[in-house]
């Protein structure tokens, strides 16, 4: 847990988000254990910068535990996602999926943390004025569509959805800090390739290279190079015979994940296509199964 002190404006007793018990504590244990050092700090090989915060839905019900009658109490999920998501449209939240949990980022932390903008009693505005600068577009500044333009184009490039994606089709752990794995993938979507294309190439070598030695090459630097395209345009193939894996440790591995999809916020549909794109196939009600097992344990 974070330790040291973090600036508030008084004015959040006036804010809307006042009004919301559960809202308001999750918003301050996320903003209050934020990364607060200048250059960031490395957590789980990720490489946090200032007003980010790593956590799991499942670990943030159980951080805002409470009590009641004298007996401990938490939260549903679905609230905590319902939560999160309101904090995300309201502008003060940011998320990103990633291997070890969610990706918090506190949007205008530097502001909140900043003194000169506590000074008049004008912090409240301050910040509600950059708010709405997030929402609304620029009309009338040339430079500033252009800045903004920019802005979207670098953005949308999917870099922690693929990288996920090559991880649940290879059992690997690539994250989204290394540098050459960022350049590649930028490097393709300039051409013009688009999310499906990528996903394609990593359906196309990870069916053909899992199980074998050339699985070794089932990683970004070479599935995204040059030959992207060649991968692009080679037909699938079959599952090779030496990729091979018993009853017991198939059940294990999708309950994992689907234990994990769940502490992530993920809804049981939302599991199932997940599972679906891995080559498997789970009922509803057995996944609702395997999350009401892991709830008790």
């Amino acid at each position: 847990m974070a330790k040291g002190a973090f600036l508030t404006s008084r004015e959040i007793f006036s804010s809307s988000i006042w009004s919301d018990v559960i809202e308001l504590r999750l918003f301050m244990f996320i903003y209050g254990n934020a990364v607060f050092a200048e250059d960031g700090i490395e957590v789980a090989g990720i490489h946090l910068k200032r007003g980010q915060f790593l956590r799991s839905y499942r670990n943030l019900r159980d951080d805002l535990q409470y009590t009641e009658n004298k007996a401990f109490k938490k939260y549903p999920l679905s609230t905590i996602k319902t939560k999160i998501d309101k904090l995300v449209k309201e502008k003060r939240l940011a998320i990103e999926a990633t291997e070890y949990g969610t990706l918090f980022t506190v949007l205008n932390y530097a502001v909140y943390q900043s003194f000169e903008h506590y000074e008049g009693g004008n912090a409240e505005r301050h910040l509600n004025s950059i708010r709405t600068a997030n929402v609304q577009s620029p009309n009338n500044n040339k430079n500033d569509k252009n800045d903004k333009k920019k802005t979207l184009s670098s953005s949308t490039v999917p870099v922690a959805e693929i990288v996920e994606y090559l991880n649940q089709k290879t059992g690997k752990h690539f994250t989204t800090k290394a540098a050459a794995t960022k350049t590649k993938i930028n490097a393709r979507w300039k051409e013009g390739h688009g999310l499906d294309e990528f996903k394609k190439v990593i359906d196309v070598k990870s069916a053909e290279w899992n199980g074998t030695d050339a699985a070794k090459w089932l990683r970004p630097e070479t599935l995204f190079g040059t030959k992207f395209e060649a991968y692009l345009n080679e037909r699938p193939t079959g599952k090779p015979a030496a990729q091979q894996e018993s009853k017991s440790e198939r059940i294990k591995r999708l309950q994992k994940f689907v234990a994990d999809q769940h502490a992530n916020g993920s809804t049981p549909d939302e599991i199932q296509s997940m599972v679906a794109e891995l080559g498997a196939n789970l009922s509803i009600e057995k996944i609702n199964k395997i999350i009401e097992m892991e709830d008790e344990s």
